[in-house]
């Protein structure tokens, strides 16, 4: 149970509370008042008025209580109006009698039995329904003593009723039997009303309520005011009859118990009380022993004569009755202390419970102020009874809970309803707890708060560990959520993002970046993402940070303080977001690390917050090593190799070698294909896929054509010389433009097919544009893509055939065929045809037989540096042999 400052004490609200009972009372007061007032006129009225005037104001004083018992209800709100819905109908039968009575219009109304009877005697069962109805709901299970007080207190007034009104009645020969049955009625419901009332009254006689006694004294006034109608002188001034005054007094007492307050809490069941009362058995006991004597007394003298039978019943009734009510009161006398003993068995068991429970238990007065606590809250607060009795609750606040949550408390502790809850509270030593706690106000039989019980235990662990089970599966979610939602075909800085953008939702992080080693030693964020989802500039991390990151890493994740580090290239970040703690989490590709999951977080004990987070965090370097293992060692291998092919370039370790063209016409050497070889003996066009890989192979090209240019100067100008180049190198232009101005020779430009070239007439341009010594041959026509197409887009003064053609071509007809079928549309088109890689004296033999006039292979000449070229001219020699052989 706790308090705040902000919402409002208890000590107002309880003011607050007396304060509208207070007024609520007062009202209802000064209503009873008022009535009582306006009743007590209209009755001094009655008597001082004259018989013209006396009928109005009786009429009046009738119709008061039946406006009463209707507004009754309206005032106290009870739990059920209907009996004095009853009462009222009652009432209102008794004022239309009245009203008829004093009517001089209606026929008849002076006779007897007349119609003012009928709405009387039709008054005495509503009333009889209405206090029915109380009774049942004042007792729902019955009990024989107060009935049979009740039934003494009847005896008793029958008794009185038969010596004043019923004996004469009996035995008056003059009067018929329809109007003794209808004047004895009178009297007979009236004992049956007060009978009634005195059971309302005496079933819960361990209170005294005004509002059933009240009842009890109208009708013994209505039951004077009939018995006494009979034996007054009949000539006597009506406004100074006793009856009336009888009748006036009983019709202002029911109006005058319908407000009072007692009067609602007949509708509600009361408790048990004891069966006895000090008062009570002597009281009977002088009823008992004292009725039947004065009422024989009283017949003597007054008629004398003894009615010895009545006498002698009564005395029989009522005697069984003593003798009953003494055994029922010794029973439940026996039956009180027997509850009376198990009730404080009881109470001592629940005080031993309430003293060994392991709930703290608080019991507070209507001000809030602690008026018992047990050894669970000394042990769970570290207070010691006596430094919390007496104090307000709210000294245990922790100070974590708005004061919306206090004022929540109030309201509904103020509507009657319990309070459940968990409570921030703060033990003695300064540790802060949660405790689970069910607040309830205690209240009495009226309904007022005069305490509060407040039940707590303490659930610090039990909330941790739901928090942390909560947190692992919100964990489980962002890691569910990051594998479903990342694209793999991304390039690795997005996929990256992605994954830092995930990490970033954890509570309480504060930066989160995915970190690779490069070849060099170092380190690069892929991604870096702070807690706002920004991203920030990633920046290589120093060699000698990264050296120590894979010597920690060796033993796992872990976490540690953030140091100042001013060399370090996000130490301005870290130290503006308040960064106290960071962790860290390798990512591997198998067995080997290839990088880390790094978060950062400024919250207070960050160290503790990120090692509740580090599985999940392990979580995500695995899920980071899954999407980009592949991705990154590609990005690090091709590092490595554009490295090694930027110190080909800068180093030019390689060489030109330059293989000859034959013309088997003529036998003559026509020109030279330029030819890269490279100093670490990797083959050309490995060497050339690694370049164009890493996005250098048009400057390893146009490094190869330069160095070819240069090393070529004892070869004759006249003839041909053939250079290698790709589409991209072409298109480009400018560098390749400018060797081809610079160079003197005969520049055939051999374009490989096995790149696609999307725009014909934009490289058109190009080759036009290297100007006029610059030819162009379509070179590995029949291994790549539509070199058909390239001849007719770009008609080439020449087309290589590819060795793929050549081989085994005097062996295998469907080559000579498409090798036919070539030079037929090589003469059609105007370009001639070179065949390469010709290997075999057979192969060169059909090619001569095919008219393909320009050969080049190893059978022929192989490529060879520039200052071996002067031997060809002998070599040719003896190649001419071979030749002159073939054309025979």
């Amino acid at each position: 149970m706790n308090t705040t400052a902000s919402a409002p004490p208890l000590p107002s609200l309880r003011w607050s509370a007396k304060s509208l009972a207070s007024l609520a009372a007062s009202r209802q007061l000064r209503l009873a008042a008022v009535y009582l007032s306006v009743s007590g006129i209209a009755f001094v009225a009655y008597f001082a008025s004259g018989i013209a005037t006396a009928a109005l104001v009786y009429v009046v004083v009738s119709a008061l209580p039946v406006i009463a018992l209707l507004v009754g209800p309206l005032l106290y709100r009870p739990r059920d109006p209907l009996p004095w819905l009853w009462l009222a109908a009652g009432q209102a039968a008794f004022f239309v009698g009245d009203v008829i009575w004093f009517s001089d219009k209606l026929p008849g109304n002076r006779g007897f039995p007349s119609t003012a009877d009928i709405a009387y005697l039709v008054a005495y069962p509503l009333l009889g329904i209405g206090l029915a109805q109380f009774i049942r709901a004042r007792r729902p299970t019955m009990r024989l003593v107060p009935l049979i007080d009740a039934l003494v207190i009847g005896m008793v007034g029958a008794l009185f009723v038969w010596l004043a009104y019923v004996d004469r009645i009996v035995d008056d020969l003059a009067v018929a039997a329809v109007d003794k049955l209808v004047m004895l009625a009178y009297p007979v419901g009236d004992v049956l009303l007060l009978a009634m009332a005195a059971y309302l009254l005496l079933a819960g006689r361990s209170r005294w309520l005004a509002a059933p006694a009240m009842l009890v004294g109208a009708f013994v006034l209505q039951l004077l005011g009939d018995t006494s109608y009979a034996g007054v002188a009949a000539d006597l001034p009506l406004a100074a009859s006793l009856p009336d005054a009888a009748w006036l007094g009983s019709c202002v007492l029911i109006g005058l118990a319908a407000l009072l307050p007692s009067m609602s809490s007949l509708t509600e069941p009361y408790p048990d009380a004891g069966a006895t009362h000090r008062l009570w058995p002597k009281l009977f006991m002088a009823i008992v022993l004292l009725a039947v004597p004065v009422f024989a007394v009283l017949q003597q003298l007054l008629f004398n004569d003894i009615d010895t039978a009545v006498i002698v019943g009564a005395q029989v009734v009522m005697v069984a009755a003593l003798l009953v009510r003494v055994r029922e009161a010794g029973n439940a006398q026996a039956a009180s202390a027997e509850r009376y003993e198990l009730a404080n068995s009881e109470l001592r068991r629940l005080g031993a419970a309430i003293e060994q429970t392991s709930d703290a238990v608080i019991i507070a007065d209507a001000k809030a102020n602690i008026e018992y606590v047990n050894p669970a809250f000394e042990l769970i607060t570290g207070y010691r009874r006596t430094e919390a009795i007496g104090r307000n609750p709210r000294f245990l606040q922790g100070g974590n809970q708005a004061p919306s949550f206090y004022t929540a408390m109030w309201n509904t502790l103020s509507a009657g309803s319990p309070w459940v809850a968990d409570f921030v509270n703060r033990r003695k030593d300064g540790s802060i707890y949660t405790a689970e706690a069910v607040i309830s106000s205690i209240r009495d039989a009226s309904g007022a708060v005069t305490g509060y019980v407040g039940v707590s235990r303490d659930v610090t662990d039990e909330r941790r560990l739901e928090e942390h089970a909560a947190q692992l599966a919100r964990e489980r979610a962002l890691i569910s959520e990051t594998i479903r939602n990342i694209d793999t075909r991304k390039e690795p800085e997005e996929i990256a993002h992605a994954v830092c953008s995930q990490v970033a939702r954890l509570p309480d992080i504060a930066t989160a970046a995915l970190v690779f080693f490069e070849r060099d030693g170092r380190a690069i964020p892929y991604g870096l993402v702070l807690a706002s989802g920004e991203s920030a500039p990633c920046k290589g991390l120093p060699k000698r940070r990264v050296d120590q990151v894979r010597q920690r890493a060796f033993n796992g994740p872990w976490v540690e303080a953030w140091e100042d580090r001013p060399w370090h290239p996000y130490n301005k970040l870290l130290n503006g977001l308040g960064v106290q703690a960071v962790a860290y989490a390798p990512v591997r590709d198998g067995g080997e690390m290839i990088g880390y999951l790094l978060i950062s977080s400024a919250v207070p004990r960050a160290g503790e917050r990120l090692t509740q987070v580090l599985p999940a965090l392990v979580e995500f370097a695995d899920i980071s090593g899954t999407l980009l293992a592949t991705k990154v060692a590609e990005r690090t291998r091709a590092s490595g190799e554009r490295e090694h092919i930027e110190k080909v370039i800068e180093q030019q370790a390689l060489f030109p070698v330059y293989q000859p063209l034959f013309d088997v016409v003529t036998r003559r050497i026509v020109g030279y294909e330029a030819l890269t070889r490279f100093d670490d003996g990797v083959a050309p066009d490995v060497r050339l896929a690694e370049a164009h890989a890493v996005g250098l192979g048009e400057r390893l090209e146009l490094l190869a054509i330069e160095i070819a240019l240069e090393r070529a100067g004892n070869l004759p100008h006249e003839m041909w010389f053939n250079v290698n180049a790709s589409p991209a190198v072409v298109m480009d232009g400018g560098e390749l433009q400018r060797l081809a101005y610079a160079s003197d020779r005969q520049l055939v430009l051999e374009v490989t097919e096995h790149t696609e070239i999307t725009d014909y007439p934009a490289f058109r341009r190009a080759i036009r544009e290297l100007g006029p010594r610059v030819r162009l041959a379509v070179d590995d026509a029949g291994a790549g893509f539509a070199s058909l197409r390239h001849i007719i887009e770009l008609r080439p003064a020449f087309v290589k055939l590819d060795r793929q053609v050549i081989a085994g071509i005097d062996h295998d007809e469907a080559r000579q065929a498409m090798v036919a079928g070539l030079r037929h549309f090589a003469l059609n088109t105007g370009c001639w045809l070179i065949a390469e890689g010709v290997e075999t004296q057979a192969e060169l033999d059909t090619l001569r037989e095919l008219e393909v006039r320009y050969v080049q292979g190893y059978l022929l000449g192989q490529p060879v540096p520039a200052h071996r070229l002067t031997d060809d001219v002998a070599r040719w020699s003896g190649r001419q042999a071979l030749l002159g052989r073939a054309n025979q």
